[in-house]
């Protein structure tokens, strides 16, 4: 997201308005926050997240990190809510990104130990969305059958930002940033590129070393180093 920032900042410089972003998918709000912060002013989000307790979280993030008036989050079902409500209420964007829910129901049966999200952030294609965070804290890991949806292959969430994304892109945004910026599982850059192979080009970011603790001195390579984990979808023409 950095990078991303960084691209958006160094391309809009003729824009005398802020960059809007669209967040789908928000959790805490990383995202959407990372980008306002880094954009100084010249970088406005708007995430969109279905859990409450998630939606609370990042509203707090912001205040805390004293953005609020530069990102701010909406309560949004991405499978079930009426999109153009929700266009009308928050206008039009010059980007949407997304690290969407993408683990499949095969490998949520996989899952061994404990994590800290909510299955909601981890699978998209579930019944039941009503804003109860399903396993977090103590209760973490504890993967609950009633409200389970349909089988998920882990590419609904993709599915549905196709259908929908651009429906708030504005006309006037910039030539040169991405209007679609996503974070793909380990093992679906080629379908997810395949899915929005009609959308422009793209741009593939790979999995970099990185530093498990600040106090390894040295970069960590693991297995997921050179994977590609994140795809920037630019007009065709651009």
């Amino acid at each position: 997201m950095l990078l991303l920032a960084e691209n958006v900042l160094t391309n809009s410089q003729d824009t005398d308005r802020p960059i809007r972003i669209l967040d789908i998918c928000s959790g805490s709000g990383c995202i959407p926050l990372l980008l306002a912060q880094q954009g100084g002013g010249r970088i406005e989000t708007v995430g969109l997240e279905v859990d409450d307790q998630a939606l609370a979280l990042a509203r707090e993030n912001a205040k805390h990190n004293k953005i609020d008036h530069l990102s701010s989050f909406e309560k949004f079902d991405l499978f079930e809510d009426d999109i153009d409500a929700l266009r009308a209420k928050i206008g039009e964007f010059d980007m949407v990104v997304s690290n969407p829910p993408y683990v499949s129901s095969e490998d949520m049966r996989k899952i061994k130990g404990t994590w800290w999200e909510g299955k909601y952030a981890l699978q998209g294609k579930l019944k039941g969305r009503n804003g109860k965070n399903a396993a977090i804290n103590e209760e973490a890991g504890q993967v609950e059958e009633e409200g389970e949806g349909e089988e998920d292959d882990g590419l609904s969430a993709f599915r549905r930002i196709l259908e929908i994304y651009p429906t708030f892109l504005s006309k006037s945004r910039p030539d040169g940033i991405p209007k679609l910026a996503l974070e793909v599982g380990a093992k679906q850059s080629p379908p997810v590129k395949e899915m929005f192979s009609g959308e422009g080009r793209y741009h593939v970011t790979k999995e970099t070393p990185r530093r498990f603790s600040l106090s390894t001195p040295q970069l960590e390579t693991g297995d997921m180093v050179g994977t590609e984990r994140s795809l920037w979808i630019y007009e065709e023409s651009k």
